[in-house]
């Protein structure tokens, strides 16, 4: 059976975004039993709808924008970083991958960068000096944890002698 190829990425965005929601909620309620409280157990049965309601509650939420803001690009920001943070995922190897990137080390390593710039935008455009400095900050710690991050892969991909990802599955 062969998926096209945006409908392929479609449904692992999908699949991901509800993996991380269950993610959550596992955490969630984790949390709950360490501090000995309880978790999100209140909505349907064992807490299982409340990442949908998590949500809907996200989407019907009121936006906090200030005024001085360049509406436009103050919320174009964060959504170029969940783009970016969901075009990550089309590279994870799995077992039944519908398409191959011979260079996905560098794709990562690519699109992770860029999505310092959103952090910076995202400042930038709330026309606030306190608003930048955070971001400017940010973007500091963003690229010396990036730094440290390619070194270490920089060593693993010496020793494993590619830079796909796949294969890099496959060896391991």
């Amino acid at each position: 059976m062969n998926i096209p190829f945006f409908t392929s990425i479609l449904i692992r965005l999908v699949l991901a975004l509800l993996g991380i929601a269950f993610y959550t909620l596992i955490e969630r309620k984790f949390l709950g039993y360490f501090h000995l409280r309880k978790g999100p157990n209140k909505v349907g049965i064992m807490g299982l709808p409340q990442p949908f309601a998590d949500a809907i509650k996200l989407f019907v939420k009121e936006q906090a924008k200030p005024t001085p803001s360049n509406q436009t690009p103050f919320l174009f920001a964060p959504t170029i970083g969940l783009i970016l943070a969901l075009i990550i995922w089309v590279i994870y190897p799995h077992s039944h991958q519908s398409f191959f990137l011979q260079f996905s080390v560098l794709y990562f390593l690519c699109v992770s960068r860029i999505n310092v710039y959103t952090t910076f935008l995202a400042g930038w455009r709330s026309n606030s000096k306190y608003a930048l400095l955070g971001a400017l900050r940010g973007v500091a710690q963003t690229i010396s944890y990036e730094v440290s991050i390619s070194l270490i892969l920089l060593r693993a991909l010496i020793i494993l002698t590619t830079i796909d990802f796949t294969k890099i599955s496959q060896i391991s």
